[in-house]
């Protein structure tokens, strides 16, 4: 599958969860996230939100950054956040593989859930280092690949992705599941690209950066290591003061 359309097919899809979003659902979102966005990133900062979808984390830099860029490929998506978020930020439409801002502009970058969705995540990471200040911070969430969540999450989508998408979601709305849950179980069986990184391989990848920090905002606990594992998690790190070439 190309470029073209992987971005087409990701975006159809996150287009249409985003646009199902009530605002209780947005703010519950919003208020998970915001205990994995560290408020001295963006405070009196230059921010980019690199992949926004509905706009939670957009929203959360907006109320102390100095200035909020947003970035989504889907034109739904960016239409959810603009209506989500209350202050004034500059949203574009744009892939993260050709981002439409110059070297070194921003001084704080977050792209949560999106390079592993890409089909060149090395070439999505390098626009998100070019376009960030050098000593400036990056913070990645992404799918990792320890825990029994991990493979559960595997099968499921490997059952269940031959079975049209309407059917399913039509399913979890007779069932009761709530527009923010059936996110959450479409987002896995359905995006059409979704790669998982170990640490260790997502370390290797971040040349130019230091001061590396895995973090993850799933319950903690020696079962809960076993069941989540690194599912998913956030990596955070320091651009080299040296000026990106």
């Amino acid at each position: 599958m190309n470029t073209e359309k992987v971005e087409k097919r990701t975006a159809d899809l996150y287009d249409d969860l985003w646009n199902d979003l009530t605002k209780k659902d947005f703010l519950k979102y919003k208020l998970r996230l915001r205990k994995t966005i560290p408020e001295s990133g963006y405070t009196g900062k230059i921010c980019l939100d690199a992949g926004c979808g509905q706009g939670a984390i957009t929203s959360i830099m907006s109320e102390k950054a100095k200035e909020v860029y947003s970035v989504d490929i889907g034109k739904k998506a960016l239409e959810s956040a603009r209506k989500n978020v209350k202050k004034r930020v500059i949203f574009k439409k744009s892939s993260l593989l050709n981002l439409p801002f110059p070297d070194n502009k921003f001084e704080f970058v977050v792209s949560n859930g999106v390079i592993h969705h890409t089909d060149n995540p090395a070439k999505a990471l390098n626009e998100l280092k070019r376009v960030l200040m050098p000593e400036g911070t990056l913070l990645l969430g992404l799918y990792g690949k320890t825990g029994i969540l991990r493979y559960v999450i595997e099968i499921t989508s490997i059952l269940l992705k031959w079975v049209p998408y309407r059917i399913i979601k039509k399913i979890l709305v007779i069932l009761g599941f709530n527009p923010l849950m059936r996110y959450y179980i479409l987002d896995y069986i359905y995006v059409p690209v979704r790669k998982r990184f170990s640490i260790k391989k997502i370390k290797s990848m971040m040349d130019g950066f230091s001061d590396l920090r895995v973090t993850s905002d799933y319950p903690k606990g020696r079962l809960n290591r076993i069941i989540y594992g690194t599912n998913y998690f956030y990596i955070t790190a320091r651009k080299h003061k040296k000026v990106y070439k």
